[in-house]
């Protein structure tokens, strides 16, 4: 699968080579008709929290949908331990539904004790499993995750859970060796974007998550779709179907965003290379 691919099926998307948003604070936000960001896995050590605040504090949209996996409660059933970058995030997003945009949490696998909440709406916030975003064009995109359609989390949630328990140990012990590396003036080194590209293409060739997710689109009479979960950020045509995914933000630092003409853009924001603070 080639990430930043440039195919489409429709007009309206434009090229998909991810767009590189300055990392500096800019003096006005810049504007948008939606923004989609997912997989931020606030609560763990390799959530970049202090990217995604500054992301959101640049970027601002009438709707904001958190495409699953925000929290992670599989890691972190507790805020004691979280950074201030952290809560920082968490209190930016409660703050932009105050502000009266309209804030659509889509739940995750990580995220999947809040179930309980699916169809509450509180205040600007609505919290679900799955939606239909319309885009300003006229296209009807299914928003989900993407776990409900990953056959290693649906029929072996166990292994799932064992194995993201694991990554948290080798994201641990990853953050650790480079602040080592850094007092020793040497490069840091990307121990789990190694570890987890060898695991998801596995499952995602066994399973054919994206086959499955594509189809269910289809089925549900939809343009395309736009999901997170695998950490893979890209825009492509897949069968017909637009597949949007947001990517995440402990390894990429993306997200997708629609202007006011319906386009959607793949963004990748500049990280600071070491993670923020969290258990």
């Amino acid at each position: 699968m080639t990430a930043y691919a440039s195919e489409h099926s429709r007009p309206g998307i434009g090229p998909c080579a991810p767009v590189v948003a300055k990392a500096e604070a800019a003096a006005v936000p810049k504007r948008y008709r939606s923004i989609f960001i997912s997989d931020l896995h606030l609560g763990t050590v390799g959530s970049k929290a202090g990217a995604v605040l500054r992301f959101l504090q640049n970027h601002r949209a009438q709707q904001v949908y958190l495409v699953g996996d925000i929290l992670d409660i599989w890691m972190t059933r507790s805020f004691s331990g979280w950074s201030s970058e952290q809560m920082a995030v968490v209190r930016d997003l409660l703050g932009l539904a105050e502000s009266g945009a309209q804030v659509h949490y889509i739940l995750g696998n990580h995220d999947c004790a809040l179930r309980a909440l699916a169809g509450a709406s509180l205040a600007n916030i609505t919290i679900s499993r799955d939606c239909i975003h319309e885009t300003a064009d006229g296209r009807r995109m299914l928003v989900t995750h993407g776990d409900r359609y990953d056959g290693l989390v649906v029929k072996h949630e166990w292994v799932a859970r064992t194995a993201t328990r694991l990554y948290h140990f080798v994201t641990k012990f990853n953050h650790s060796l480079n602040k080592l590396l850094v007092r020793l003036h040497r490069r840091p080194v990307d121990i789990c974007r190694f570890v987890r590209e060898r695991t998801k293409s596995i499952s995602l060739h066994r399973y054919e998550f994206i086959d499955v997710l594509t189809e269910e689109t289809r089925r549900r009479r939809c343009d395309g779709v736009i999901c997170g979960h695998i950490h893979r950020p890209e825009i492509r045509s897949v069968n017909g179907v637009e597949y949007h995914n947001t990517g995440d933000w402990v390894e990429n630092s993306t997200a997708i965003v629609e202007d006011f003409d319906g386009r959607l853009e793949l963004l990748h924001y500049p990280a600071i290379c070491r993670p923020s603070g969290g258990r």
